[in-house]
């Protein structure tokens, strides 16, 4: 709408010129008409507006307080509570009821205040741990919503979630801070992030319905669990659209996200995560669909021995019971590290596809630094470039076929000097580029050393002949004056 104005604005003259007052008559329409559309173009998940704090309907100070106002509230009408101090839970999870529309904020104009989860022995029994009483902090139920505008949420010691959301209930995180000493969130129902950060547990998203980040930043998790998925373990329906998961460390795969359901990645970054075994930033046994965002300098350290140890830096797709699909239609990987495909890895089981604007370039492995593929790989768009291996930069066959009908294969880095090595695997090329940039560098840098050398000797010819010169007006100057 603004490029609209901007234009209408500059093209006024002209149609002053052209058309007179029926030019500007035309242009004013042209604003009116695109105003009124704007207003009615649909609204998509992607664009709905933050929530802005408001005046609340509550403050509360104490657990009391806060129970009694969740409890009072009405039905199926937004009800915000501003928390005045951090509150400790000491009798049990807070409970969202169902058709309760609350949103939790803080009476504070910086910081968040918080609402933590207790730890404590039953009244009258001796301390032991059959009678330790672990509160978790808030449990959304079947059709309750929870939002939250600026709080922390923890818990002292918690064996479980610091937000558990039931089926069909929703959760909303505009704001805030989800920081426990187990895990974050446990989703069944529908988790919308669109801001705040959930770090520093163990696990930060487990989610088994409807997760859709837009914002905010997943960040700092750790998780020794073997089924991996440090920031984001999705067995429901993940759509990545903004935000950013990253530095999480998982002991066996997937440092950033574990998906053994559905994940859309549509933007935001995923970048600078850790594994032990395998998908420093994706470990994928169910369906991966890349439109767009960031894949970019995560890690599998590898511990040695086995199936799948040390593999895709980037994305690691399918596992040894389980296959994964992987369609990269946009976006980038970049820059990720690991002993097997440094930016893929595909396990003998499962199918990689690269089409469209996809870029994988710039990652490192010992085997097949942009693609090591075990199983079938087709690319018939986007880039391979500019990744290093030992052997097959860009891409290695070890098994399966990779057929190559479109796309380009280039960027050749030492030590090795091949785009695609071919072990076991078939390579069918129907189309595409393959360019060996290092032979082009090679040979511009020889031209360049040719304009060089022929350069130097001009130059130095061009500096001999006006020495001579030089002498030769020195001598006829000298026989001037002996004639004298």
């Amino acid at each position: 709408m603004v490029i609209c104005m901007c234009v209408s604005v500059k093209s006024q003259f002209a149609l002053r010129r052209f058309c007179g007052r029926r030019g500007l008559l035309f242009v004013v329409l042209l604003f009116v008409v695109t105003l009124v559309f704007s207003c009615f173009t649909f609204t998509t998940f992607s664009s709905v507006s933050p929530f802005v704090s408001g005046n609340s309907d509550k403050i509360v100070s104490t657990e009391t307080e806060l129970r009694e106002a969740i409890n009072n509230a009405p039905t199926k009408k937004t009800y915000t509570i501003a928390l005045n101090n951090d509150i400790i839970l000491t009798d049990s999870s807070l409970i969202i009821p169902t058709n309760k529309d609350i949103i939790l904020t803080s009476n504070k104009a910086e910081d968040y205040y918080k609402l933590i989860g207790d730890i404590h022995v039953e009244s009258g029994h001796p301390l032991d741990w059959s009678h330790i009483v672990r509160v978790n902090t808030i449990t959304v139920n079947d059709k309750g919503l929870l939002t939250l505008d600026g709080i922390g949420v923890t818990c002292k010691g918690s064996s479980d979630y610091a937000i558990t959301v039931n089926k069909n209930g929703q959760f909303i995180m505009h704001k805030g801070l989800i920081s426990n000493h187990f895990a974050g969130v446990d989703n069944m129902g529908v988790f919308l992030m669109y801001g705040g950060e959930i770090s520093g547990n163990m696990g930060g998203v487990v989610n088994s319905g409807v997760f859709r980040l837009f914002g905010g930043k997943i960040i700092d998790n750790k998780i020794a669990d073997m089924s991996g998925g440090s920031g984001v373990s999705n067995e429901g329906t993940f759509e990545m659209f903004g935000g950013e998961i990253s530095y999480n460390i998982a002991t066996f795969c997937g440092g950033g996200v574990r998906n053994a359901g559905s994940f859309t990645l549509s933007g935001g970054i995923i970048s600078g995560n850790m594994a032990y075994q395998g998908g420093g930033g994706v470990y994928n046994l169910g369906v991966f669909i890349m439109r767009e965002g960031l894949i970019s300098d995560n890690n599998v350290i590898v511990r040695g021995g086995g199936i799948g140890m040390g593999v895709g830096g980037g994305v690691n797709n399918g596992g040894r019971y389980a296959i994964g699909n992987f369609e990269m239609f946009g976006g980038e990987i970049f820059g990720n590290t690991a002993e097997k495909g440094g930016g893929v890895y595909n396990f003998f089981n499962s199918t990689v596809s690269l089409m469209g604007s996809g870029v994988i370039s710039g990652n490192t492995a010992e085997l097949g630094g942009g693609v090591c593929m075990d199983h079938d790989f087709t690319m018939s768009g986007g880039e391979i470039s500019g990744n290093t291996a030992q052997v097959g930069n860009d891409v290695y066959v070890g098994n399966g076929v990779f057929k190559l009908t479109g796309g380009k294969i280039s960027g050749n880095t030492f030590p090795s000097d091949d785009d695609v090595y071919v072990g076991n695997g078939v390579f069918e090329q129907v189309d595409g580029e393959i360019s060996d940039d290092v032979g082009d560098v090679l040979i511009c840098m020889c031209i360049v050393a040719v304009v060089v050398t022929v350069a130097i000797v001009v130059t130095g010819l061009f500096l001999c002949f006006k020495k001579k010169e030089q002498r030769g007006k020195n001598n006829r100057l000298v026989n001037v004056e002996c004639s004298e």
